[in-house]
Parts: structure tokens; C-alpha cells; sequence
């Protein structure tokens, strides 16, 4: 039976982090800053290419049937040869389930061959694409049905390009000479190449003289790559400025460890004093097969006048340094399941008019941990679900709130996004649904854990920073794209709904802290040049909360 392969791999890039900081209610804090989440800097500063290939595969071995001339023959015994060189637990079960359905029942040869290509099936789903069943004998007499898989291995994995460094192979695809070939070692080991801004790393699978024996070739290995753009938008709170200027720069290889380095930083345009924010975001991350380190931070620093009729400054700044370890798991070709865990180290710091306000002064630790999951549709989209755990910890030199009962509480967030696609009269369209929870058993500390609603990142239609906050959030967006017949033109509509109560109990729905908006816009890109323009208009919101007009915001941004 020979079965032609032509299988295209996509990098799906994980981590995801979610910070906020928001508002005490006795005193006049600084209003909260809308930070990206490692996804969001993924998606902005990484330029994928589709360069991984996998061609001309080894043809399989025609199987041959070897049955006596009965209509009818039971089974009492599935000998499977060399199917204890396959380690995948879920095949194992799944093959086990199906040995145990042949067992007992009379079986013509139409019903056993589709009972062979259900065995093949299961190799393929699992991964070995190059494994398939042989030779396949019926002894009759003894009811015994004996069959021989034809294990497809790898028998090297060589450099095309003379310049490449053989130990970033080896560090990045968890395959190696002599293993049993599985598809979804390739694509973790691409995965891992992809990650790599402008990377142009090519995967082959060749087919080898040996049977059943396959190559992997690989060219354009350990350059080192750089990608950037600049940007000018009015995304930010209106206290901070009216204009905002953004660097991104994102270097691939730069120690030679398949390693990727981000960075992105962010300031006013005008020059007044008396306002403005400055940030300064990055992120480094270095794979290892199936394993990924993360370092991740931020220190970011604003000023504003306390009120209209005085001069009056509060200053504040905020940082964070993170290290994260994640560990990726491919059960099919179509879901990877990412567990992760690590440590963060948060610290505050606010200035009324030169005065250090020691009560709102943070140095917190915290662990983290949590677990996503992301199943891509056979006709295109994915499903991304994703749960995270943080709570405080106290250590030597920590600073926490000084109210203990705020100190140690778990902290769980909960997101589901999806992208589906769908057609009418020919024209493309997505719908993107995502659904957001913060959930807490107590009170938390606001200026570090409360999450907020209002803005472009939670609830279109209201200004970022001017929302609510509070312990546990409840968050529903919906979105539906056109990708319009001008080139990498789209038009856009969403409808967003939040809700943030002290209780969990009234996370759904709190009277008198929730907002739905919407939004409508266009976006889209020009060769170098993208851009996006978004209208959004309040639809509702609690009756005590003071009316307020529509948003309009844009982003226009060089690439190179």
C-alpha cells in the first residue's frame, strides 16, 4: 500500500503571560499601563516564513495479504512484530482497543483490509509517517492473524549548507541518526528554528538508498538574523500624550543558541513635561527539543500632573523581571499541549510631588505555573485554551502589601480564543471569539493583581485607564474579519462585554462594574507598511458612570 505524503508545518509560538497593575481606591494612584503579553510581542516582532518543506518521502512498501480461500475466518490472536519499537503511549492504547475489537469475530478479507488500513491510520496519526504495516499472514488453523510493521527510520540527519553549526541541529530537533522517524519530532525542531526572526531555515525529508530509511537535510542554519520596525500610534492614555513612538527590534542567533531576543521600546512624542510614559520591554528565549527557557521584563515609568490647577507631579515606575520554563507535548499532528512554571519579581514605586509613598512601595516575588493547549482544524483556524496560577510569595528583602490578608492569595486566569474561518458568496471571513477569566477566593492587592476592563486590550469603546478593576474579571469578545479583494486589506467589527466584581459570585454580571462597546476598522498593509484604524463607541455601561464619547485610535508602522 503506498502512501504519498505532503505535509506542510506551521510554527505555532507559545507562552503567554498576562500583567496588569491597577488603581487603590484611598488614594490617587497612577493609572493603570496596558502592557503586551508575550504572545503579542511574538505576533508583532517575529516575521514568519513558510520555509520548512518536507518532500520526496521514501515510498512504502506495498502490502501483501496472505489468506487461505475462506469466506469467513475468526481470530483469537493479533501478533504485531516490532511494535514494541514505537514508545507513544496513545498508540499503544489505541492499538491494544483494536487488537481486542478483531478478537472473536469472523472476519472476511474485504473487513480485514480495512481493518490493515485502520492499523496504518493510527501509525499516521501518531506521528510515523514513514512506519506502515508489511506483510500481513493469516494462519487459519490456529485462528492467529500475524503481521509485520515496516519500521521507517532515520538513517542521518546532514547539513546542506557547509557553514552550519551541527550542535544547533542537534539543539533544536529532538530527532537524531538511528530513531524512528515522527513527523512531530520535525515540527517541534522547525518549530524551533521558526522562532527565529527572518529565519530561511529549510527541513527536508529525502528518501534514503536503505528501505524504510529516510534523511533529514537541513540548510541556512545558525545565521544570525535581525527585524524591526518603527511605529507612531495614539493607543496610550490620553494623560500620557496624544502621540506615541515604538521601536521593535527582534535578533535571531545573536549567541549562537537558536536563541531569539526582543525588544521594544516605547515613549511620548511631545515634549511637555509635566506628562509622559516611557517603556522599555524584552523578551530572550532559548528551545531545546521539546523545552523552552523564557526571560522576560519590562520597566516602564510615567509623570503626570495630580490635577488641572496645580503644577504637582506623581511619578511612578514599575518593573518586572520573569523566568519562565515550558515544556511542549504533541499528541497529534493537529494539538500541542505546552505546560509551563517559573518565577516573577514585581516592584512599585510611586512619587507624590517628591514624596516617596512607602505604603505603596512593592518588591513581590511570585510562582507561576499553567498549562496550554492549542488544536488547529483540519480546514484551517485553532483553538487555543490556556489556564495560569500565580500567588505571592514572601522571601528575604520582599516588600508586600501591607495588609497580610492581600499577601499569598492564588490568583487563576482562564483563556479561550479561537479563529474560525468561514465563507459567504466566495468571500473570506474569520470569527474570533475570546472568552477571559480572572478569578480570586479574596481580596488582592490592587496595585499589582487587579484586573481592569476598558480599553483596546478588554472592552473597545472606552479609554484605556478610565475602566474598572477589581479582583475577579469576566471578559467576552467577539470579532468578524472580511479579508476584502484588495490585497492584505481587511475590514473589521467587534462587540466586546466585561465585568469585574470583589466577589466571584458576580464576576458575570456586577451592576456597577461592567461595560460593553464596540468597534469597527480597517487594517492591512502596503509591502513594508502596515497600518490599522479603529472607531469604537460605549453601548452601555452603569447608570453612575459619567457619558463618554467614541474612541478613535490608529497605528501606522514601518517594517524592515
Amino acid at each position: 500500500m503506498r502512501i504519498e505524503l505532503s505535509i506542510l508545518i506551521y510554527c505555532i509560538l507559545w507562552c503567554c503571560a498576562f500583567f496588569s497593575v491597577a488603581n487603590e481606591s484611598h488614594i490617587d494612584l497612577s493609572v493603570p499601563v496596558d502592557l503586551p503579553t508575550e504572545t503579542q510581542l511574538r505576533d508583532d516582532l517575529l516575521q514568519q516564513n513558510d520555509s520548512v518543506s518536507l518532500v520526496n518521502l521514501a515510498q512504502q512498501n506495498k502490502m501483501e495479504f496472505v489468506t487461505p480461500s475462506l469466506p469467513c475466518f475468526s481470530i483469537k490472536q493479533v501478533k504485531i512484530h516490532h511494535f514494541e519499537k514505537f514508545s507513544s503511549p496513545s498508540l499503544q492504547r489505541q492499538v491494544a482497543k483494536w487488537q481486542a475489537a478483531l478478537i472473536g469475530h469472523c472476519h472476511s478479507q474485504s473487513l480485514l483490509e480495512q481493518d490493515i488500513n485502520i492499523l496504518n491510520a493510527m501509525l499516521y496519526d501518531a506521528g510515523y509517517v514513514t512506519s506502515e504495516v508489511g506483510n500481513v499472514d493469516l494462519y487459519a488453523d490456529d485462528e492467529v492473524l500475524d503481521i509485520t510493521l515496516n519500521v521507517g527510520k532515520v538513517q542521518d540527519i546532514v547539513s546542506k549548507t557547509s557553514t552550519d553549526k551541527h550542535y544547533l541541529i542537534s539543539q533544536a530537533m529532538p530527532i537524531k541518526k538511528g530513531d524512528i522517524l515522527n513527523i512531530k519530532d520535525i515540527e517541534q525542531g522547525a518549530e524551533n528554528f521558526k522562532a527565529i526572526p527572518k529565519s530561511n531555515v529549510k527541513i527536508q525529508i529525502e528518501p534514503s538508498s536503505k528501505e524504510n530509511e529516510s534523511i533529514i537535510s537541513l540548510s541556512q542554519v545558525g545565521k544570525r538574523t535581525v527585524a524591526g520596525s518603527v511605529s507612531i500610534d495614539n493607543k496610550e492614555q490620553k494623560i500620557y500624550g496624544d502621540l506615541f513612538g515604538t521601536t521593535r527590534l527582534s535578533f535571531g542567533n545573536l549567541v549562537q543558541l537558536n536563541d531569539t531576543l526582543m525588544v521594544i521600546l516605547s515613549s511620548q512624542l511631545d515634549t511637555l513635561k509635566s506628562r509622559g510614559i516611557k517603556k522599555q520591554i524584552f523578551l530572550w528565549q532559548v528551545p531545546y527539543h521539546y523545552w523552552r527557557a523564557t526571560l522576560f521584563g519590562y520597566d516602564i515609568g510615567s509623570n503626570r500632573r495630580i490635577s488641572e490647577t496645580t503644577k504637582k507631579l506623581q511619578k511612578t515606575r514599575q518593573q518586572l523581571l520573569s523566568f519562565e520554563i515550558q515544556r511542549q507535548f504533541r499528541p497529534s499532528t493537529q494539538r500541542t499541549v505546552t505546560l509551563k512554571g517559573g518565577i516573577q519579581y514585581y516592584t512599585y514605586r510611586n512619587e507624590m510631588s517628591g514624596y516617596r509613598l512607602s505604603v505603596h512601595e512593592r518588591r513581590s516575588p511570585y510562582v507561576n505555573a499553567g498549562i496550554e493547549q492549542n488544536y488547529r482544524f483540519m480546514r484551517g483556524g485553532y483553538l487555543n485554551t490556556k489556564f495560569n496560577y500565580k500567588q505571592s510569595v514572601f522571601i528575604p528583602g520582599a516588600k508586600l502589601s501591607p495588609i497580610d490578608s492581600l499577601n499569598g492569595v492564588p490568583i487563576f486566569n482562564i483563556n479561550l480564543e479561537a479563529l474560525i474561518p468561514f465563507k459567504i458568496n466566495s468571500q473570506l471571513f474569520f470569527y474570533q471569539p475570546e472568552i477571559m477569566f480572572q478569578l480570586t477566593r479574596s481580596d488582592i492587592d490592587g496595585l499589582l493583581d487587579k484586573a481592569n476592563i476598558g480599553g483596546l486590550y478588554s472592552v473597545y469603546g472606552f479609554e484605556s485607564g478610565k475602566g474598572y478593576s477589581d479582583a475577579n474579571q469576566f471578559v467576552s469578545r467577539h470579532k468578524v474579519t472580511w479579508l476584502t479583494p484588495f490585497n492584505n486589506q481587511m475590514l473589521f467589527s467587534a462587540i466586546d462585554y466585561g465585568s469585574v466584581s470583589e466577589e466571584r459570585k458576580n464576576v458575570f454580571y456586577n451592576k456597577n462594574k461592567y461595560l460593553i462597546g464596540a468597534a469597527t476598522g480597517l487594517e492591512g498593509s502596503f509591502k513594508q507598511l502596515s497600518y490599522q484604524l479603529i472607531w469604537s463607541i460605549p453601548l452601555s455601561a452603569p447608570s453612575s458612570r459619567k457619558a463618554t464619547g467614541s474612541q478613535f485610535n490608529f497605528n501606522a508602522q514601518f517594517n524592515f
